[in-house]
């Protein structure tokens, strides 16, 4: 059907009609007009080519499919025997997104996205969320894509698989030199796949796809072809979309599989927009009636100079320079002018039928009109007319009126009489005029209000820059005399203040008081003062009831601050000082005294000699009643300083409801059920409303849980859900369950038309956990969200058992454990531990044998022993005998398999040995050696009671270790292992051993440091029996650790793959060396808590999901290197004695997309107590994202072997190697 409108043809010829011409302008389109790059109006013929049926697969539809495929080849310049076209169901987005997933190779793809605009970054955005790497060359967005950079790119790193750009980039209107990039890409990548973004200039911008080498290029049916939305399509090399065959990583976007369906029979995999292509064959046919590309580009470029030069004359300015030839879109600043307002500049220009663009994603305030669509001269003229009429009326002579947003209610904003006086409409009235006044636009939340006396707009409600910072007011004002009226257009901007609005502190949430209605008048305070002592030079001077029921704190009531950050400021000043006087000097905080010095400023009167300044910057209820104390050194009337102290006790009373302050002499603010802050005034809102005063009504989608008293949610409690959604017109509610982030797991609790919906647990088990959302849609289509993740896994207090329903009330300091019950200290058992051990045992679980002879008593907590009368020595072996000489039977060598430092010791005696001269008389003897060896270790000896001794970790032949913990000077503790020699072991050969080593710790440590590869010494006992060396107990491990790497390294040159190295998966032989093992054979113990189901291609699998690398999450993709990751893990166990892994800010057990969201986000496990900063180094080596830059298990063995120095020093020892 040819083009039927003379007026158009008309038009096109002559369509450099100037805005400035008198003329008539033409009454407005019956149907609104599209000057927005999508979508576009169209022609009425092209509407009604899709008011008939077709079925899918008719022969007609086929062949209508063909038609179509063929023509776009002929529009593009294109031969069918070297390109071919594919649609795809769906907008334009949909075919950039498919030629992305079908073309990027899963190995080894990179993608260079080349972006100046919105829709180059969309692109980048597509990579993204796709998980491809890609990289981002960007541009300003006034400026087109540059040639030469994109060399320069390409050169230093020719690995691209694929370049993509746009060619309009309709955020700005800038037409990129597709062309001259795809020759450039192909000189230097000549096998990269070069993708052009075409969607809103094919059909109107000329674009040889051949000579710019464009392997794919796509765009819509709703641009310049001007069909009607519904699909997209790929104009592409058919060579290179076959060669893509099996990379798509979606179904429904596969271009290669929806190309050899459209070839086998001419039919669309799925539903095919049937109506759509009806229309757009239409269109094809009205494009080639109106000449092609170029006599398309011929009324687009007609449109685009009456739209240049009339815009000009009414003083717009463009975005983009007259370098810029683009005749598709066209970017206006907005004008600069503090009335302008786009919002009200677009509504004016919508109530005449004429819809414009806002800005996409540019930096600069700007809008757009686009000249493309079924658009002619003549509706660019009509546009322009309707411009200048809006355009006038958004511009006002006032000028912005700035108000803070603190400025209380009632307060003047501005003074009405100022436009009445500078308007004419004001002689009109005469003396004696009244005005009504009214705003009529502008202030839908009711902030403002008029005061009619004396003409004056004035805050009605609280105001709050966060909610609101700027009002576009219209005010009408009428004159009651001749009924003249003026619009008057205020600009309102407010200004954040600082510390308003009052931040609602639950630290210090104060009670409501309360009190019968008669005492709302009397006097009250926040907080009662139940008692203040002030002690002059240690002597009581005086004391109070109430501090604040004081002359001096009610005297100067405005200075008692009370701040939202849970702080009071107090500052007041005295004439004299006697008993009766409140004198409070100032309160250092802190632990330098400067630091925490209050500043006040105060005007002091001429009597005045005391000031009183207080500042307590932690202020919270947690208990009944509280202590302040203070000290400070006055000098009074020039004498010596006294040393005054005071001591204030206090609670938390509370102000009746509606007020707040010290006194309790403030109004609050708060509405519709809010809750005032008993400090501040501040407001605590309920669901649907924001604001100052929580006045302002704010749609939105909460879950609100029933009780709320605690964050954290115990198995065997009580818990409802409620779903609220307050001021939202509800079309539809629903809320769902999904225990893990896979759709199968979903369930449909409840779903319909309704306000609210609720869930309850009675009681929360286990199986509950997961994320509860609730979704709703209104009525106006927008949709809103809210989501509750309940992630209960222990029990309450005091409760245990799978379902916590048994109670522990453990005694004797015994803890419940969730599935053990009560965890007895050592030297207890029992259910309840109530039982002692049994003699000969002790610790944890008596699961430790005592070593005491001669019937001594074992001690059941740590096995000491206690002698009895006779006895002596560590385990009582020592008997005196009267009247013969006392003899001490000491074991021998100490064990030197339990820590690694013991080696290290060991080796540097034999050195010593090896290389001992025989002695000659001048030497020393060994009684001598011992006691200036005795000397030696008085520097490094600690107080036995100072250690706390645990259980034994270790025990051999000639020695033990034990677990220990050791309060240093510092006040804390750390955790060690104590050695020591066992009693049935001791010769005096060992203790001269043991002692010597205690020698040479000692000295390897006198800087304080030790050396970082040299266990750490943290000192010794040797003043009571038995007699300890107190070391650091991270490199006990260290070697099991070099073991494992030592393992990897020979999976890894095996090509094998464990898939879950773990420290549960670590055996250690009797010979203490450390294997791997569990090749995937005992998976399923572990269920509860390393291992989390997953479904891998449709099967359910356990995965240890703590311990996987990011590709294993991400791809399920399992190397060596995701092994390296996994050691990690098991290195980060060791240095945390094996605590379970938890990221920070994340559940105990995370499902696969949290957990996966947590490490993009840069999270890693924290650094373990006691671990050295040179362990962490290692192990977090493990965890970089790209697996190419991890460390091979070989150089994880080297490093870790590295950190144990002993072996070496065994090796040269060995060797008898000085």
């Amino acid at each position: 059907m040819p083009l039927n409108s003379q007026t158009n043809a008309a038009a096109i010829s002559n369509g450099s009609h100037s805005p400035g011409a008198e003329s008539v302008v033409p009454p407005p389109p019956a149907e609104k007009k599209l000057f927005i790059p999508g979508p576009m109006g169209v022609s009425l013929t092209t509407k009604l080519a899709m008011l008939r049926d077709v079925g899918s697969r008719d022969v007609e539809f086929v062949n209508i499919v063909r038609f179509i495929r063929q023509r776009l080849l002929e529009v593009a310049g294109v031969p069918a025997s070297t390109h071919t076209c594919v649609p795809v169901q769906g907008g334009g987005t949909f075919a950039v997104e498919a030629v992305i997933t079908t073309t990027v190779p899963m190995e080894g793809g990179k993608v260079l996205v080349l972006v100046n605009g919105a829709f180059g970054q969309r692109i980048a955005t597509i990579c993204q969320v796709q998980g491809l790497e890609h990289r981002v060359l960007s541009f300003e967005e006034t400026q087109k894509v540059r040639v030469e950079e994109v060399e320069r790119v390409i050169a230093e790193n020719p690995s691209f698989t694929n370049v993509a750009i746009v060619h309009c980039e309709t955020s700005s209107g800038v037409i990129n030199p597709v062309e001259e990039v795809g020759r450039a890409v192909k000189k230097l990548c000549p096998e990269a796949c070069y993708f052009v973004d075409a969607m809103s200039s094919f059909g109107a911008v000329p674009l040889d796809l051949t000579g710019g080498c464009v392997d794919f290029m796509v765009s819509s049916t709703n641009k310049c072809i001007e069909g009607v939305p519904g699909f997209a399509y790929t104009i592409c090399r058919t060579d290179k979309l076959i060669s893509y065959k099996g990379v798509a990583r979606s179904l429904t976007l596969d271009l290669v599989e929806q190309y050899l369906g459209l070839e086998k029979d001419g039919q669309f995999r799925f539903t095919p927009p049937t109506h759509v292509m009806l229309a757009f064959c239409q269109a094809l046919y009205e494009l080639e009636q109106e000449g092609g590309v170029q006599g398309r580009a011929k009324r687009y470029q007609a449109n685009r100079n009456v739209l240049q030069q009339g815009m000009a004359s009414l003083g717009f300015k463009e975005l983009l320079d007259e370098t810029h030839d683009g005749y598709i879109v066209t970017s206006y600043y907005f004008p600069d002018h503090p009335a302008f307002s786009f919002e009200d500049f677009y509504s004016r220009l919508n109530e005449k039928g004429q819809a414009i663009h806002p800005k996409k994603g540019t930096k600069a305030d700007s809008f757009r009109v686009a000249t493309i669509g079924h658009l002619f001269p003549e509706d660019m003229q009509h546009l322009l007319h309707c411009i200048q009429e809006a355009f006038q009326k958004v511009f006002v002579s006032g000028d912005n009126v700035e108000i803070s947003e603190d400025l209380s209610v009632n307060s003047t904003v501005v003074y009405l009489t100022d436009f009445l006086n500078a308007s004419a409409s004001s002689e009109n009235g005469g003396n004696g005029s009244f005005w009504s006044i009214n705003i009529i636009a502008g202030d839908e939340l009711g902030r403002f209000g008029v005061r009619a006396e004396d003409l004056a707009l004035i805050v009605a409600a609280p105001l709050d820059y966060k909610y609101r910072p700027r009002y576009n007011l219209t005010l009408e004002l009428t004159n009651t005399g001749n009924k003249n009226a003026l619009y008057v257009t205020l600009v309102i901007v407010v200004l954040d203040a600082e510390g308003y609005p009052p931040f609602y502190n639950k630290r210090c949430e104060t009670p409501v008081l309360q009190i019968p209605d008669r005492e709302r008048g009397s006097n009250h305070t926040v907080f009662r003062s139940d008692g203040f002592n002030i002690s002059f030079n240690g002597q009581v001077a005086a004391k109070h009831e109430d501090y604040f029921q004081l002359s001096l704190p009610r005297t100067y009531a405005d200075n008692l601050v009370l701040r939202g950050d849970c702080s009071l400021r107090f500052v007041g000043s005295a004439t004299k000082f006697d008993s009766n006087q409140d004198l409070v000097s100032v309160l250092f905080l802190g632990e330098d005294s400067q630091q925490g010095s209050v500043q006040f400023r105060k005007e002091l009167g001429e009597d005045d000699r005391y000031v009183v300044a207080i500042e307590l910057n932690e202020i919270w209820s947690t208990s009944p009643a509280y202590w302040i104390r203070c000290q400070a050194y006055v000098t009074l009337d020039g004498s010596v300083p006294n040393l005054f102290d005071y001591t204030l006790q206090y609670n938390f009373a509370g102000c009746p409801e509606g007020r707040y302050g010290v006194y309790c002499d403030k109004d609050c603010v708060c509405e519709n059920g809010a809750r005032c802050h008993g400090f501040n005034g501040a407001c605590e809102c309920r669901p649907g409303w924001r604001g100052r005063a929580c006045d302002i009504p704010w749609p939105e989608v909460v879950i609100v849980e029933k009780p709320s008293d605690s964050v954290m949610k115990y198995i065997g409690t009580n818990l409802t859900l409620t779903c609220l959604a307050p001021h939202i017109h509800v079309a539809n509610m629903t809320l769902v369950y999904q225990a893990g982030n896979r759709h199968n797991d979903t369930k449909f609790i409840e779903k319909g038309t309704i306000q609210n919906s609720s869930i309850s647990f009675q009681p929360i088990l286990e199986s509950a956990n997961g994320r509860y959302s609730c979704t709703v849609q209104a009525e106006d289509g927008q949709l809103f969200n809210a989501t509750f993740v309940l992630n209960a896994t222990n029990c309450r207090p005091n409760y245990y058992g799978e379902d916590c329903s048994q109670v522990c009330d453990c005694e004797y300091g015994g803890t419940c454990d969730r599935w053990e019950g009560c965890l007895c200290p050592p030297g207890r058992h029992g259910d309840r531990c109530e039982h002692i051990c049994a003699p000969g045992t002790f610790g944890l679980n008596c699961s430790m044998k005592c070593y005491c002879q001669n019937n001594a008593t074992c001690n059941a907590v740590n096995g000491s022993c206690i002698c009895a009368e006779g006895q002596s020595g560590e385990f009582c072996q020592i008997v005196s005998i009267p009247d013969s000489n006392q003899v001490v039977v000491l074991a021998s060598v100490f064990l030197t398999i339990a820590i690694i430092g013991c080696v290290l010791t060991g080796i540097l005696v034999k050195r010593v040995t090896v290389h001992r001269r025989p002695r000659t008389p001048e030497q020393p003897s060994v009684d001598s050696e011992m006691t200036s060896l005795t000397e030696t270790l008085s520097s490094s000896e600690v107080e036995k009671e100072d250690i706390h001794f645990e259980h034994m970790i270790g025990e051999g032949k000639f020695g033990h270790v034990v677990r220990a913990r050791l309060r240093v000077p510092a006040g804390y503790q750390v955790l060690v292992a104590a050695k020591s020699i066992r009693p049935d072991q001791m010769t005096a050969s060992a203790v001269r051993d043991f002692r010597r080593e205690m020698a040479i710790l000692t000295r390897i440590h006198e800087n304080k440091d030790g050396h970082p590869n040299v266990v750490k010494l943290y000192g010794v006992v040797t003043k009571s029996e038995p007699q300890y060396i107190l070391v650091d107990k991270l490199l006990e491990r260290l070697g099991f650790a070099c073991d494992v790497a030592c393992g990897l390294s020979e999976l890894a040159r095996l090509k094998i793959v464990h898939r879950d190295i773990a420290a549960r998966n670590v055996v250690i032989s009797d010979r203490k060396i450390a294997k791997i093992a569990d090749f995937g054979l005992a998976r399923d113990i572990y269920e509860s808590s390393a291992y989390e189901r997953t479904n891998q291609g449709g099967e359910e699998e356990l995965l240890p999901l703590k311990w996987m690398a990011m590709e294993s999450l991400r791809d399920g993709m399992y190397t060596c290197e995701s092994d390296v990751w996994s050691y990690g893990v098991l290195l980060w166990e060791i240095a945390s004695f094996g605590e379970e892994p938890r990221y920070a800010g994340g559940p105990m057990h995370p499902d696969v997309c949290t957990l996966l969201e947590l490490l993009r986000k840069g999270v890693r496990l924290q650094q373990p107590e006691n671990c050295p900063m040179s362990v962490y180094k290692i192990i977090r080596s493990c965890w970089i994202v790209d697996p190419s830059k991890r460390p091979t298990p070989e150089e994880l063995f080297h490093k870790m072997d590295d950190m144990r120095p002993q072996r070496h020093a065994a090796h040269l020892a060995n060797h008898n190697i000085p």
